[in-house]
């Protein structure tokens, strides 16, 4: 019997990706190997608006809202909660607890529920990790282990990207990167640069965590024409792990520079480089907002640049737009 899992982040962008060429309900299920049940609730609960029906970064925020507020099944039953108490200041463990409770009270309850109650916000309020032998500052899930070096799976290295792409003879190839300022630790302004127009987009990210990072560029990609977007290379930091984001819903090649070989993409480097001079390396973040981000944004592009015959990367990057409208 297969058991049901909830849907992940990357099936969530498939379902957005799948709805945006017209598919329905079932054949989405199919291909997600789902059941239609499960396609037509994400749909009808995570509904983003009457403009847009679907938004898989919404979605998935709603999901671990409504999550997060769902009250633990021992917090609902006091027998279990009063006897797990006693039994965890008595040093029991919670696979004892567990086999005991049946026994004692003719009340069944997994020890992996009795953990996450432990892990839980109503956990942490009473200490309960503290009488447990081995105490962790969050939940590890039995049999998981700890992944010692993270690989980026999938990766292409920067030297089979196209000759167009490296000599700038064609509109599309964009390179990414995050940059960080000395008043944050984890804050974060992604930067992502298509090389020919040097346009660049400006990203906040609360932190580098490869899902917050995937999802926001995700969504910047996503917001250019098809027709321009045709690459994109990073360094080999964890938090690009998600690229395959780009790669199979976007339809994007994926590049990775050589391992301590920033300089590879040196078009995204120069422009990190240059964005301290409109937010200074010692600024704080905190202040930044998408709106300020974006009026930044739209000052940076708006500089003539020598390269560009003394135009602008938004002249210039509008005018491929215009280009691709055209010939669509």
């Amino acid at each position: 019997m297969k058991v049901y899992t909830q849907l992940k982040f990357e099936e969530r962008v498939a379902i957005s990706s799948m709805k945006q060429k017209g598919m329905n309900n079932a054949a989405i299920a199919v291909n997600l190997g789902r059941h239609r049940v499960t396609i037509d609730r994400e749909l009808g609960r995570n509904r983003y608006s009457d403009q847009i029906e679907y938004m898989p970064d919404f979605a998935d925020k709603k999901s671990k809202e409504r999550k997060h507020k769902q009250i633990p099944k021992i917090e609902k039953n006091k027998a279990i909660k009063n006897y797990m108490l006693i039994k965890l200041r008595d040093k029991w463990s919670p696979d004892v607890i567990a086999g005991r409770l049946l026994l004692d009270l003719d009340l069944k309850i997994t020890t992996e529920t009795i953990y996450q109650y432990i892990y839980s916000p109503f956990g942490r309020t009473l200490n309960l990790a503290s009488f447990l032998a081995t105490r962790q500052r969050k939940r590890n899930y039995r049999h998981e282990r700890k992944s010692r070096k993270i690989i980026i799976p999938e990766k292409v290295s920067i030297h089979e990207r196209s000759d167009a792409a490296n000599q700038r003879s064609e509109a599309g190839h964009f390179e990414g990167d995050l940059t960080f300022f000395t008043g944050n630790k984890s804050t974060n302004i992604m930067v992502i640069t298509e090389r020919s127009s040097r346009f660049s987009f400006f990203i906040k990210n609360v932190s580098k965590n490869a899902k917050v990072v995937g999802k926001n560029m995700f969504n910047c990609l996503a917001s250019i024409p098809e027709h321009i977007r045709k690459s994109i290379t990073f360094d080999n930091g964890t938090e690009f792990v998600n690229h395959r984001l780009a790669r199979n819903f976007l339809k994007m090649k994926t590049y990775f520079c050589d391992p301590h070989s920033p300089w590879q993409k040196g078009q995204v480097e120069k422009t990190n480089a240059m964005l301290h001079r409109f937010i200074p390396k010692k600024a704080s973040l905190a202040s930044v907002d998408e709106t300020s981000l974006k009026q930044i944004q739209n000052q940076f592009n708006s500089v003539p640049r020598k390269v560009l015959g003394y135009k602008t990367p938004a002249e210039v990057f509008n005018q491929l737009l215009e280009n691709v409208a055209l010939q669509a």
